[in-house]
């Protein structure tokens, strides 16, 4: 029986030391030449090892230097380079993490492949770091900034700046939230095809030579015309392509010529070679099967966004048979209150015509009833005044009687109005009538 491994190491270290002959085989075959820098083992040598610091620290003040004035002079390693972690855990994602003299803290990250919502991943990784500050019992104003730097090697924003840098500040007035704190997205196909044409005005970061960072092996200024940040976007996208042992003009400097010696040791170690070929195939396969889960998660998003879409035409023909209903039944209902207010209006108006009606007879019958009282007061109008003639003629002739019976008693035409009280013109019209006669 095999006696346990209280290191843990055991199996890892066989793996390095006994590689088995298939692997043998396949490292016969294939040269040792050609090192990719994006590879997360080689990107963490180069990064985020303690022999190499000074690239770290180069690579910071290439890149923030000219933009954010920033002045890296000593860094400190929160996650070094680990050879034996890098074997045994083929899947976790490989950053690296630092901070320094000032207590700046720096994550930094390269994506072969752009995964789904990387720039929600990026906050959320961004703000995991500041977060983490906070859960080891430091008070805010402890809370040291942090820079988030992420290096794709595909495109992530259509046009503008291969490097674009992210701050918190409001959009309208221009006020920042925080001054210090960044979100770095480079883009390094994009800025290594403006190097391509020799567009520089494009790249959106300082190009000045950057002090000694351009000088060559021999302490002369580089005949390449690259700035610091430009010749590590050159290298990182041209390293697997280069001969390490006759590094081109762009690799002349001592922290290029110290990166070609990273490559070269992966090349010469077999420890290296196999944790590199073992780093490539896992991301390899982690880039494969990011594309899967990519195209099954837009799949997904296309089938959602039908069903959405589905449903809300369902919803809609719903409401809109909603609405036909509601418009039919209130259709209806308004027929029918229609139907109703004219039953009433013929109500109505046969009540009003029979009110009416009732009236006419009424007013026919006071009318003949007014006719008859007319004719009846015109007869007695007439009686009356027939009556009232003959009364008059009565009287007349009482009056002629007794005034010719006083005249024949010999009194004047004076003494009889006296006597008759009448008018002496009436007494002398009564007697001239009889005279006449």
């Amino acid at each position: 029986m095999t006696p346990q491994d209280p290191t843990g190491r055991g199996d890892s270290e066989r793996q390095l030391k006994e590689p088995d002959r298939r692997q043998r085989k396949r490292d016969e075959k294939r040269p040792r030449t050609a090192i990719d820098p994006l590879i997360d083992c080689v990107f963490k040598k180069i990064f985020g090892s303690e022999e190499h610091k000074r690239l770290l620290i180069h690579f910071l003040n290439s890149l923030l230097g000219p933009r954010a004035g920033i002045d890296v002079t000593e860094v400190e390693l929160l996650n070094p380079y680990n050879q034996r972690d890098l074997l045994d855990d083929k899947l976790t994602e490989v950053d690296v993490k630092a901070c320094d003299n000032e207590g700046r803290v720096y994550q930094i990250e390269v994506q072969l492949v752009l995964g789904g919502h990387i720039t929600r991943r990026m906050v959320y990784t961004w703000s995991s770091v500041m977060a983490k500050q906070i859960e080891k019992g430091n008070e805010f104003y402890e809370v040291q900034p942090v820079i988030g730097i992420w290096l794709f090697k595909r495109d992530l924003f259509k046009g503008g700046s291969p490097a674009c840098f992210f701050q918190w500040y409001d959009r309208d007035e221009g006020t920042l939230l925080t001054a210090e704190d960044y979100l770095i997205a480079i883009e390094l196909d994009k800025w290594a095809g403006l190097l391509n044409r020799g567009d520089r005005g494009k790249m959106g970061v300082c190009q000045s030579d950057g002090g000694d960072e351009n000088k060559d092996e021999d302490g002369n200024n580089g005949k390449d015309g690259l700035s610091g940040i430009e010749r590590w976007v050159w290298i990182l996208t041209h390293g697997k392509e280069i001969d390490l042992d006759d590094p081109p003009v762009e690799c002349r400097t001592p922290e290029m010529l110290e990166v070609v010696e990273v490559l070269k040791s992966f090349t010469q170690e077999d420890r290296e070679w196999d944790l590199y070929e073992r780093r490539m195939i896992a991301q390899s396969e982690r880039a494969t099967w990011k594309g899967y889960t990519e195209a099954a998660r837009k799949e997904l998003k296309k089938v959602q966004k039908e069903m959405r879409e589905t449903r809300a035409e369902l919803r809609k023909e719903a409401r809109e048979k909603e609405r036909y209903r509601k418009a039919a039944e209130q259709a209806e209902q308004t027929a029918e209150e229609e139907r109703l207010e004219r039953e009433k209006a013929i109500q109505t108006a046969e009540k009003e015509s029979t009110k009416r009606d009732k009236l006419i007879r009424a007013a026919e019958e006071e009318r003949k009833k007014a006719i008859q009282t007319a004719e009846i007061e015109r007869l007695e109008r007439e009686k009356a005044t027939k009556t009232a003639e003959k009364e008059r003629l009565e009287r007349e002739e009482k009056i002629s009687k007794a005034v010719i019976a006083l005249s024949n008693q010999r009194l004047g035409p004076e003494d009889i109005a006296a006597s008759l009280g009448l008018e002496l013109e009436k007494v002398r019209a009564v007697l001239e009538s009889s005279r006449d006669k």
